[in-house]
């Protein structure tokens, strides 16, 4: 039998959510941030960082572009159907693997007041670095991932980095997530592409003997890039995994080794090697002023029809958690969302790396339509 997980409301981070008072605070309270006065008004991306915990346009230029001590949150604003004037979002909040439980709070709760601000209407997501999912990476033509942040002055890559970093190349037919990876040959697989930017002008692409043309080309276009952001102070090389030459034993030197020949580790694979969890269905209460998860099902086979509009559920996949609001759910069920999934994987000692989604009915997830049989 699966125990039922049980959460006093008030010993908890979400006390007093979902009351009209709080609602109504909320509600006010988006409606002064003056980072949401335009926010999801156009088709269209927008994107925050959080900065002291304040929410900071970040630069147009440099939307695609995260760093590892900071916090974004990621407004996605489109047309459903291109016939209907209605608008429908995706909001993200992104937190970078060495940003403070501060900045991570930050985000959070801003996340939760522009929702507000949008009538809660969007879906919303949250996003861990290194298990971002594939509809955020894709919202933006090339995503870097990148050490630094806020506190340390990070500003640009325009700007001449300091110390030489290593970049991991992935592409899609889509798009391309770049991923600085630590400066070793340990980094390297011979499967895909990667990028030393050396810091003294020189950039070397380095393409794994099995890498793809498809990949060689997205990197190809990230060295152009950085080329035109430095105003041709810089200049891109590529070298072949099984060639030679001073431009190769420059790259393995600055990954700490004189080997000619390091030995390079097979090619990663792309699919999830972690077993297949059934997805499990628990409706959640609060009306006895605990918050409750009882079991539906645990068989796997949840379809759309076990959701119904005056509740609210947890539609866990296990390293999935979707929070799935019904239009007649209470206020409390309504606004907890986020909240709701981090206190059941708490209740359950699981992974804070599990993705949450929160959904409202009639609103769009293709992570929930992956769950649903």
């Amino acid at each position: 039998m699966i125990k039922q997980p049980v959460i006093d409301i008030a010993s908890t981070n979400i006390a007093g959510l979902g009351t009209d008072a709080e609602l109504q605070a909320r509600i006010n309270a988006s409606n002064h941030e003056a980072a949401w006065t335009t926010a999801g008004d156009t088709e269209g991306v927008e994107v925050w960082r959080i900065e002291q915990f304040k929410v900071v346009p970040w630069p147009k230029e440099q939307y695609g572009q995260f760093t590892s001590g900071d916090a974004f949150i990621v407004l996605k604003t489109y047309r459903a159907d291109p016939d209907s004037e209605k608008l429908s979002y995706n909001l993200h909040f992104w937190i970078g693997k060495d940003a403070t439980t501060d900045e991570a709070g930050t985000a959070a709760y801003k996340t939760v007041e522009l929702d507000d601000h949008l009538h809660g209407v969007p879906v919303q997501y949250r996003e861990i670095q290194g298990y971002e999912s594939s509809l955020f990476t894709s919202i933006f033509p090339r995503v870097q991932f990148l050490d630094g942040g806020v506190a340390s002055g990070f500003k640009s890559v325009v700007e001449e980095p300091i110390e030489p970093r290593l970049l991991h190349v992935k592409g899609t037919a889509r798009n391309m997530v770049v991923r600085q990876v630590p400066l070793a040959v340990a980094s390297l697989n011979a499967g895909d592409v990667f990028v030393l930017d050396t810091g003294k002008h020189r950039i070397i692409q380095w393409n794994g003997a099995r890498s793809s043309p498809f990949e060689k080309a997205k990197a190809a276009e990230l060295v152009q890039a950085m080329e035109g952001e430095r105003h041709g102070r810089t200049q891109g090389t590529v070298v072949e995994q099984n060639s030679h030459g001073a431009d190769l034993a420059e790259f393995y030197e600055a990954l700490g080794t004189d080997d000619a020949a390091p030995t390079i580790a097979e090619p990663t694979s792309d699919a999830a090697t972690a077993p297949a969890t059934p997805t499990a269905l628990y409706r959640i209460s609060d009306a006895s002023g605990t918050l409750t998860f009882t079991p539906i099902k645990t068989d796997g086979d949840v379809t759309r029809a076990d959701l119904e509009s005056h509740d609210a559920f947890v539609v866990d996949g296990g390293h999935t958690i979707v929070v799935w609001v019904g239009s007649d759910a209470s206020a409390a069920e309504r606004t907890q969302g986020v909240a709701i999934a981090e206190q059941f994987l708490d209740s359950q000692s699981r992974s804070k790396l599990v993705r949450i989604v929160r959904v409202v009915e009639g609103g769009a997830s293709p992570l929930l339509d992956k769950l649903l049989a």
